[in-house]
């Protein structure tokens, strides 16, 4: 996937609003390939109440509308106005808003709980966002409450109970009572995956564990979180993977290798790629120009220029006929022909045709979609669910 890195970019630019993930400058080369691929996939939280049956699910969405922010019920109900410079979908029953150029966050009801004195915030996880105040970092509750001052350069959230944060150009991490529990020493620090994170220090990479403990010496020159209990590394020019111990089970013979996902993962040959399994085997030859992750059971590959579907037994399934695709969610990809967008299902069959500018990937039965400027709403079906009239649209959350 690595040739199309810089397509992808392009294309998520236009297929994402706004995104809560930052992309470091001194962030390796392979975990901003992996933050591309990452973001694709958009989550809707299904957690909300309603009179209607069938509404329940899909909560409120951010909409833009002559300039100014707001949320819409499923119905299209203004059910908050649009009177913010910018806002974020809902996370843990409260939303991130911009007013008067001061962030701050509202409830489902449009009340202010935190008032709008931030220059900057982001949406909460476990319980805590971020905010910045006078260029400092720091994070508040649910309540409003500044539980970790700002006096860091830099904070990311919250995930398995840590967070990395940044002092004197240094990074480490903070429990949720705000304790340094891993000191500032590293260069660059990732969240934790699977109880490990990876860290940078003198221009290599490592493994530590959430007591700090090195379970894998910086000794890589790159290396990224796990998943299925392996993580990519990179050494002397050649990926392998390692297991949480810090064993290298699969050997580095690789040109590139990428995450796990359903038990396989794409490997490049002799600018070939096929997939491998967790034991290292090469399940699916390396023939295909490009390939990506699985997902409900489908990869993408491309040969000769186009992208196709293999399934897990290496079968064509899905000729390779489309400019670009990403994929599987909710029995449904997006596909790009002719420089637009539709969607098919896991039979190659047309469900939606490519008529769109923008699809973004389906999650809960709903994906936005972007045409003569303007955003609306479809489901699986291709039906309008909200009519294409707002300047802008982000994702509906509980």
């Amino acid at each position: 996937m690595r040739k199309t890195i810089e397509l992808m970019f392009t294309r998520i630019k236009l297929l994402i609003c706004i995104s809560c993930i930052m992309i470091p400058a001194a962030a390796s080369s392979m975990d901003k390939t992996n933050i591309a691929v990452t973001m694709m996939p958009v989550l809707i939280e299904a957690i909300s109440s309603s009179d209607e049956p069938g509404d329940y699910k899909y909560g409120l969405a951010p909409v833009k509308k002559n300039v100014k922010w707001g949320y819409i019920n499923i119905k299209g109900n203004e059910v908050i106005p649009c009177i913010y410079d910018d806002a974020f979908p809902f996370s843990e029953g409260l939303a991130v808003v911009k007013k008067n150029g001061k962030w701050g966050c509202i409830n489902t009801n449009g009340k202010e709980i935190v008032p709008c004195i931030y220059d900057y915030a982001f949406p909460f996880y476990e319980g805590l966002a971020q905010v910045e105040k006078n260029g400092k970092w720091g994070y508040i509750n649910t309540k409003g409450k500044e539980v970790v001052p700002c006096i860091y350069d830099d904070a990311s959230p919250f995930s398995e109970g840590l967070a990395v944060v940044e002092k004197k150009k240094k990074r480490g991490y903070i429990n949720t009572k705000g304790e340094e529990v891993i000191p500032c020493l590293y260069d660059w620090a990732y969240d934790f995956s699977e109880g490990l994170a990876v860290v940078e220090k003198n221009g290599k990479w490592g493994y530590i564990n959430t007591k700090g403990k090195e379970v894998e010496p910086c000794i890589y020159d790159d290396g990224n979180y796990f998943s299925e209990g392996l993580a990519v590394v990179k050494k002397d020019g050649k990926y392998g993977y390692i297991n949480t111990k810090g064993e290298e089970v699969i050997p580095r013979i690789y040109d590139y290798a990428d995450h796990f996902s359903e038990g396989l993962a794409p490997a490049e040959e002799n600018e070939k790629y096929g997939y491998i399994n967790t034991k290292g085997e090469k399940v699916i030859p390396c023939i295909y120009d490009d390939a990506d992750r699985f997902s409900e059971g489908l990869a993408p590959i491309n040969k000769n220029g186009k992208w196709g579907y293999i399934n897990t037994k290496g079968r064509m399934t899905i000729p390779c006929i489309y400019d670009f695709v990403f994929r599987f969610s909710d029995g449904l990809a997006v596909v790009e022909k002719n420089e637009k967008y539709g969607c098919i299902n896991t039979k190659g069959e047309k469900v939606i045709p490519c008529i769109y500018d923008s699809i973004q990937v389906f999650s809960e039965g709903l994906a936005r979609v972007w045409i003569n400027k303007k955003w609306g709403y479809i489901n699986t079906k291709g039906e309008k669910v909200l009519p294409c009239i707002y300047d802008g649209a982000k994702d509906f959350s509980e």
